[in-house]
């Protein structure tokens, strides 16, 4: 939650919107890039981090230091793909859906 407020300041999605209905013709995505680009690196760069901060931390949530290297091995993409299919797997949900208010506090 923290994350996604911190890239609607840098870049609120309105003004996405905006530019985008700014910009036309062959060159629309130079002309957004050209009026977002900066703003819009920030937010991969904070997403990014944040990304690299929340492997990190189940790397020392798992007591990642203390698995045995030979433990350590690529997991089949078939599973992978497998939990990426199953809509139960992470559900999304709106965050004004009351059946996931106390997931919020």
């Amino acid at each position: 939650m923290n994350l996604m407020k911190k890239i609607m300041q840098i870049l609120p999605p309105l003004e996405i919107i905006e530019v985008f209905d700014r910009s036309s013709g062959r060159n629309k995505f130079k002309k957004m890039y050209e009026s977002l680009g900066t703003q819009t690196i920030n937010c991969l760069s904070e997403g990014s981090f944040f990304l690299a901060k929340l492997w990190e931390s189940a790397w020392l949530e798992g007591n990642g230091d203390l698995i045995a290297e030979s433990n350590i091995s690529l997991i089949d993409k078939q599973i992978l793909k497998d939990l990426y299919d199953d809509p139960t797997f992470l559900e999304s949900f709106q965050l004004t859906d009351s059946k996931y208010k106390n997931a919020l506090t």
